[in-house]
């Protein structure tokens, strides 16, 4: 399966890889309540690839860099 973290907000590609065995400890989503893991992974098993939702470094800087940053999670593609 094909595994790949994408940005939440710009949709870059932060990386990816192929593996055999999904460990959900080893894609740090062990800890994730069920109604987590269903907000940010996507599964397409016809093509055999795993989404997760994250943020890429960009996308964090721009979130330290404003200084009276009010965060809010349903706002998307407004970082960039």
């Amino acid at each position: 399966m094909r595994i790949r973290y994408i940005c939440e907000y710009c949709h870059d590609v932060i990386g990816e890889f192929v593996t055999d065995e999904v460990d959900e400890s080893k894609l740090g989503i062990s800890n994730l309540t069920d109604e987590e893991k269903a907000a940010i992974i996507t599964i397409d098993k016809d093509n055999s690839r795993m989404d997760i939702l994250s943020l890429c470094d960009d996308c964090v800087g721009a979130i330290d860099e404003e200084t009276n940053f009010n965060y809010d999670f349903t706002r998307r593609f407004w970082l960039h």
